[in-house]
């Protein structure tokens, strides 16, 4: 909403003119109703508005003597110009001195209400170009700055005490929007805009920021509550104003990435520490090793301690190398040059890592045991024998064998009489067939033999399972 002042020496003008058009719906709120150009002059320098509407011909101080001090002074504001004299002279010196319009008296509803519009236009587009400048002049002092201290200084005109920056941990976070109210544990704060975000450049009486970074979480750290911040925290003159700024970004993004409100990092954040012994494990398929791996990047990932710009060019290599040692297809639906290529293909991070672990743990005895967990739970009543499973795998029996007891702890024939009697439960529970008919169904030829099978597996027999499940 765009404040504007009314100027005019005649008190019914004033009331006409705030009666004329409904000021709200056109973006306006009048600040003040001045009967002099001087009483408006001091509300003008206290508190610049968007816009001034005057008089000309008004007693001590015209109209055209007020806009020439709004010149002078360099304020921010448009003035729009009304009088009752069609004289051509006042509407040259006006324009000449920079008016936005030059009305005439009476001033009628719709000659003001299109004036209205083509002034919130202007200031709407002015206000826009200003922001753009401030924030790309504050960008360049960010950016050119070799230290957060002589940043401050630049953009603040003072210098925190000394004691205050030599114990002191400086902190930026990148978020995007403005805080509200003091941030606690701060000696010193400087908000700033940068390109629809907002950084902090922060002195706070701590080791590394954890109290400030806490109270941004329980906060909400940003006015929109759906989005992430990002910190970054180091000790004194250990980075540029810059790198801070880059990893707090990054944080941010990878705290939206993983679904958290905030993360904080230093400068000096890492990679992946065991990622030759990961790439060996690739390469040479050992499955135990790269579960391992897979497990500790998720986890590295969804801790915040491997941000996006690090994971990246390790999925990237992780790729390539599946293609030229596997022969598989890319992972990914469009090359991983930047973070942000990651971000685009994948923003779900639980559901990128099962993708991932789907591919890379995949191997042919898994192919194996997966076709023998569908081939009983399809075909349990005459399940084929595990000779046939392993001739069809190009394993031998006793390797099949030892995998499945390995992978379930028990034997295949096990593993059948399990899904069977799982299968009788249903029957027994959900049906009217008689035990006989349900031996049969689940692959019993021998009424007798189900039954024994089915107390030693429940404790009781199957016409006791019955009466306690329909009871």
């Amino acid at each position: 909403m765009h404040r504007i002042i009314l100027v005019d020496d005649e008190p019914w003008v004033l009331v006409g003119l705030e009666r004329l058009i409904n000021w709200n719906d056109l973006g306006f709120e009048i600040a003040a109703s001045c009967e002099s150009s001087r009483a408006a002059w001091e509300c003008i320098l206290k508190n610049p508005p968007s816009a001034v509407i005057a008089d000309i011909r008004m007693p001590g101080l015209s109209g055209l003597e007020l806009l020439k001090r709004v010149r002078e002074a360099e304020l921010p504001t448009e003035v729009v110009l009304i009088s009752a004299f069609a004289d051509f002279s006042y509407a040259q010196e006006a324009l000449r001195n920079g008016a936005f319009e030059y009305l005439l008296k009476p001033v009628r509803q719709e000659q003001l209400t299109a004036c209205m519009v083509k002034l919130h236009e202007r200031l709407t587009q002015t206000q826009s170009t200003r922001k753009r400048e401030e924030t790309a002049q504050t960008q360049e002092i960010l950016l050119s700055s070799r230290t957060v201290e002589e940043a401050f200084s630049r953009l603040t005109g003072s210098t925190p005490a000394a004691g205050e920056w030599e114990a002191a941990v400086v902190t930026s976070a990148v978020f995007p929007g403005e805080t509200s109210g003091a941030l606690p544990g701060t000696r010193e704060s400087l908000r700033v805009p940068l390109s629809g975000e907002f950084a902090l450049i922060l002195c706070v009486p701590e080791d590394d920021g954890t109290a400030l970074y806490e109270a941004m979480l329980r906060s909400g750290g940003t006015e929109n509550t759906d989005e992430s911040f990002g910190m970054c925290a180091e000790k004194r003159g250990k980075a540029s104003p810059e790198k801070m700024i880059w990893h707090a970004r990054m944080a941010r993004i990878s705290a939206k990435f993983i679904g958290k409100k905030g993360l904080k990092c230093s400068t000096d954040t890492k990679g992946y520490a065991e990622e030759k012994a990961f790439f060996t494990a690739l390469d040479y398929q050992q499955g135990t090793l790269l579960e391992r791996h897979m497990k500790q990047l998720r986890q590295a990932v969804l801790d915040g301690t491997l941000m996006l710009d690090r994971l990246t060019p390790l999925l990237w290599r992780m790729d390539r190398r599946l293609q030229q040692t596997q022969g598989k297809p890319s992972l990914f639906h469009v090359p991983l040059n930047r973070y942000t290529d990651l971000v685009q293909n994948d923003p779900d991070c639980s559901a990128l890592f099962d993708r991932l672990e789907a591919a890379i743990l995949f191997s042919p005895e898994s192919a194996a045991l997966k076709a023998v967990m569908e081939e009983i739970n399809c075909h349990y009543m005459q399940a084929r024998t595990l000779v046939d499973l392993a001739g069809e795998f190009g394993v031998s029996q006793a390797g099949l064998s030892q995998m499945i007891r390995k992978q379930t702890g028990k034997t295949y024939s096990e593993l059948i009489q399990e899904r069977r009697l799982e299968k009788a439960c249903e029957l027994l529970t959900y049906s009217d067939e008689t035990v006989a008919a349900i031996a049969e169904m689940t692959g019993y030829s021998d009424p007798f033999y189900f039954s024994k099978q089915f107390k030693r597996a429940f404790g009781m027999s199957p016409n006791a399972y019955r009466k306690e499940k329909c009871d």
